[in-house]
């Protein structure tokens, strides 16, 4: 069976992709304390604007999907890296 004859799932909601993304938190949680936007908040901002562009771009969004996936990834990457060298140089 090829892509085109598989069933397409119907989308998430905000609120449902925000659960979906909110309990991928659970095991490396985040300090929501010092933020001035609430878990939930946050979740749902991000969660629409990540329904919005995959619901927006046609034929391609997958590949527009993995590569803002993959950026968000590398973003995470180098913000860890740097509070890592800020936390040895603070010692």
């Amino acid at each position: 069976m090829n892509d085109n004859n598989k069933p397409k799932l119907p989308l998430p909601t905000v609120q449902q992709l925000a659960q979906i993304s909110m309990a991928a938190e659970e095991g490396d949680p985040f300090d929501w304390g010092s933020l001035k936007i609430d878990k939930q908040a946050a979740y749902e901002l991000m969660a629409s604007h990540a329904l919005e562009l995959y619901a927006t771009q046609g034929p391609y969004r997958d590949v527009i999907l993995l590569s803002s996936l993959t950026k968000s990834i590398v973003e995470n990457f180098i913000l860890n890296l740097k509070l890592e060298q800020y936390e040895k140089q603070s010692k």
